[in-house]
């Protein structure tokens, strides 16, 4: 085998980058059973049927969170680059709605905490962090709101990517 130096370091670089381009564009959900419970699988077949209409060629998937009590969203993040691709994705989608302190209050009595974000930790991890309202209160509980989670995530591909002329995928800009 030959000896690896600078160019030939280089030459796989462009090789990785050139493939990881070429790679779908993913959209993956939660399918833990709070998730499921807050309505993973609506949000699911929201985008699938979205992407489809607007003829988008994106993967929606469904995953299952592990215990990550205590992570911050970069942990998360972290987590996912470590058992997947470092650099995977480079956006990532917070909730910025109010959450009413008496829920807050009544979730911490269970043990349940708001999720922290740490926007310096994403930077570094090359990832930006964006928010957006994308939640709702029903009933005395907080949930995604698939409509809002869905359009959100929708004008943010919009705004990221460009249609490359005649090739019919997308790159990131």
């Amino acid at each position: 085998m030959a000896e690896m130096n600078r160019e030939r370091l280089e030459v796989r670089r462009v090789k990785a980058k050139r493939a990881l381009s070429y790679q779908k564009r993913q959209i993956l959900l939660c399918a833990g059973t709070g998730c499921i419970a807050g309505g993973a699988l609506k949000l699911y077949d929201y985008f699938k049927e979205e992407c489809a209409r607007r003829g988008l060629d994106i993967y929606v998937g469904l995953t299952q969170e592990g215990e990550t009590e205590g992570y911050t969203n970069a942990d998360h993040i972290q987590a996912i680059f470590q058992h997947s691709l470092p650099g995977l994705f480079h956006l990532c989608l917070a909730n910025s709605a109010n959450i009413p302190a008496d829920i807050l209050s009544r979730y911490a009595q269970e043990g349940a905490e708001q999720l922290r974000f740490d926007k310096e930790a994403c930077a570094r991890l090359g990832v930006e962090l964006v928010s957006r309202p994308v939640s709702t209160t029903r009933r005395g509980f907080v949930r995604h709101d698939s409509e809002l989670l869905a359009a959100a995530l929708l004008e943010l591909h919009a705004q990221k990517s460009v249609r490359i002329a005649g090739l019919g995928r997308y790159r990131m800009e």
